[in-house]
């Protein structure tokens, strides 16, 4: 890639417009890499930004989605953007197109025009459950937008859950269910159960709550104490 660019470089005319243009990476963005190592972003190779044509007078850079420049030697390289957001990760990014004037005389020059159609991406983040999500559909957050729900629930949502959040908003694109376990009381430091308590509290733990019946609990305390009296016999 950094040969092709050096060999079509060599074809300029100082008496025609300059203009070289590539989908790529350039590595380190303002910043020249450190090092001769290879670069990768993605699992893409980059370039570095001595690659670039030195005769260019605008060198329009694609790949990357946030409009950027990647100048270097007096080359104007710029990434003019993905016009549109393509994931919530580029949520809140400004768009933009680049018009770029040139003659073959003089310099070119960048004007970014910002745009302002199209449906932002907005994240819902519910910290207090589905009521929460279904309290800001009611209140017509967002309605312009689209939508990721990330709710924090207790348990799995269930079809129906699922089905009505989107049905109130047409704009929901992905419901993203956190699950949260309910904070446990604090427990009072004190002296160790006795291994009645012990009992107890395990029998209430794998039985849905149900508290052993006392006869129950006589019997386990009768085996216990008979196994005790066969290792010391």
């Amino acid at each position: 890639m950094e040969q092709w660019f050096f060999e079509r470089s060599c074809y300029f005319r100082p008496d025609t417009v300059r203009l070289a243009a590539s989908h790529l990476y350039v590595a380190g963005g303002l910043e020249t890499p450190d090092s001769e190592r290879d670069i990768t972003m993605g699992g893409a190779y980059a370039v570095s930004l001595s690659a670039l044509p030195l005769t260019a007078q605008y060198v329009a850079l694609g790949h990357l989605h946030r409009a950027q420049r990647a100048s270097a030697n007096g080359t104007v390289a710029r990434y003019a953007g993905s016009p549109l957001a393509l994931s919530f990760s580029e949520e809140g990014q400004a768009k933009s197109v680049t018009l770029v004037a040139v003659t073959p005389a003089g310099a070119a020059t960048v004007e970014e025009i910002p745009l302002s159609a199209g449906k932002p991406l907005v994240t819902w983040r519910a910290t207090k459950g589905l009521a929460q999500v279904e309290q800001w559909e009611e209140e017509g957050r967002d309605k312009n937008a689209w939508v990721s729900v990330e709710v924090h629930v207790s348990h799995p949502l269930t079809p129906d859950e699922i089905q009505r959040v989107r049905s109130q908003h047409p704009g929901i694109v992905q419901i993203r269910p956190v699950t949260v376990r309910p904070e446990e009381p604090e427990v009072e430091a004190g002296p160790p159960p006795t291994i009645e308590e012990q009992f107890r509290r395990f029998y209430a733990s794998t039985h849905g709550g149900v508290t052993p019946t006392p006869e129950l609990v006589r019997l386990f305390l009768e085996l216990l104490a008979s196994e005790e009296e066969e290792e010391t016999a």
